[in-house]
């Protein structure tokens, strides 16, 4: 019986042997991947590319008296848009359609509209639209002044390009054109612009937008191409430097 309990014994020390050194070895190699992780290969997926062509006409040196001649004033505001010269080339028509309203800024006199409508699944035309509103027999009507339209094409690609970059565009574009779509007093700065989601590197976030070191007024979340995207404003840039030189980030490491 004593032999028996010995051979058991041994056999047990065997065992408990080698589950000791298998243990032993599974350490090992955690740590050395630890140390030293290997790299699994990226995968490369197609990623979307958006091409934006500003297709407005050119820019007007007209007054608003000037630009709201022979215009006349509707009840609404989409009646205001079929009316308008808004869609009226061939193949532009779905331009008269508001499929979704980003954002909406108004004051006693006007009203600011960025809007989008679309075209199939593979255009957009995002548009900014002004204006001019008026008391009459004590309800508000609206007439046409001016619009802004930018036509997204949706194609693909492997490549993602700078969605910091784009910020740096938009705040350039707003010295030209977006101080005469802002709602508020001259003296105080708009700035707004669009970043994609999924467009967003390392470490980006909307969150962590600034421009010389001020946060956006305003973030409103929209989809295009089925895509989410952020509009940023500003209602009152304090900077008074150019688009060009201004200082801005989106928390990146790349980003200045």
């Amino acid at each position: 019986m004593k032999k028996l309990l010995n051979v058991i014994k041994k056999i047990i020390c065997v065992f408990g042997g080698i589950i000791l050194i298998l243990v032993i070895q599974a350490s090992i190699s955690s740590i050395l991947r630890l140390i030293n992780p290997i790299e699994e290969p990226a995968e490369e997926k197609k990623e979307l590319e958006v091409e934006a062509v500003y297709t407005g006409e050119s820019d007007s040196m007209d007054t608003e008296e000037e630009l709201l001649e022979g215009e006349e004033f509707y009840a609404t505001i989409q009646e205001t848009i079929q009316n308008s010269m808004i869609g009226r080339k061939q193949g532009e028509e779905y331009r008269k359609s508001l499929d979704h309203v980003i954002a909406t800024f108004e004051n006693s006199n006007h009203i600011i509209m960025l809007y989008q409508s679309r075209k199939g699944k593979d255009e957009v035309c995002r548009a900014w639209v002004k204006f001019k509103k008026e008391k009459v027999d004590g309800k508000n009507r609206y007439a046409f002044i001016e619009a802004h339209p930018v036509t997204m094409l949706r194609k693909e690609r492997t490549t993602k390009y700078s969605e910091y970059d784009m910020v740096g565009h938009d705040l350039w574009t707003g010295d030209y054109y977006k101080q005469e779509l802002s709602a508020y007093p001259k003296e105080k700065r708009f700035a707004s612009g669009d970043v994609m989601k999924y467009g967003l590197r390392e470490n980006e976030s909307i969150n962590k937008l600034t421009v010389e070191g001020q946060k956006p007024d305003g973030i409103v979340e929209y989809k295009t191409f089925g895509e989410v995207w952020y509009f940023w404003y500003y209602t009152d840039l304090k900077s008074r430097k150019k688009g060009t030189e201004l200082n801005y980030t989106l928390g990146g490491k790349d980003n200045e």
